[in-house]
């Protein structure tokens, strides 16, 4: 009988020792799990009901590009590059795919004086470009597909972050 109840003890304080370590490790993975809730919770909000980083994204971009002192106006671009015999191949793909859409969307939006002007403000003239390109990003990469050079929006995303446009 004495062995009986000492089992019994034992088992019963096992089985105690087990619950209450079970419930420390089960309140603190609680209070993790409830801040990572909350964290995710907060940058959902941010994300989706707030510009935070979408702003923050486009701001990273334009002083990234602001670095680069030779800013190229598409205006120029279009001058220089897309008319001519010694067009190349990628020269009429920029122009054709990227140069003249943009400009189409500018276009429709400033006079070519007020163009002009923009491009005496570079932040403004990037921030203006990269709505362009963002409004005009599938006219843009359908027109590379039916060229077969999608990889030249890669590139150009690519270069953008490096703080070059248009350029090889």
């Amino acid at each position: 009988m004495e062995l009986e109840l000492n089992s019994l003890l034992a088992i019963g304080l096992f089985v105690l020792v087990i619950v209450l370590v079970v419930k420390l490790i089960a309140r603190f993975a609680f209070r993790v799990f409830g801040i990572a809730i909350i964290a995710v919770v907060g940058f959902g909000y941010l994300y989706f009901y707030t510009d935070y980083f979408e702003e923050h994204q486009e701001n990273v971009i334009v002083k990234t590009i602001e670095k680069h002192i030779n800013i190229v106006s598409l205006t120029e671009f279009e001058a220089k590059k897309c008319f001519g015999s010694e067009m190349t191949r990628s020269d009429s793909i920029k122009c054709e795919c990227i140069v003249q859409p943009l400009l189409k969307d500018l276009r429709s939006k400033y006079s070519e004086k007020e163009l002009d002007e923009l491009l005496t403000n570079k932040e403004e003239y990037l921030k203006e470009l990269l709505a362009a390109l963002k409004r005009n990003q599938h006219v843009i990469a359908k027109k590379l597909k039916e060229k077969d050079a999608t990889d030249f929006w890669n590139k150009m995303v690519r270069s953008l972050k490096k703080g070059k446009f248009l350029e090889d």
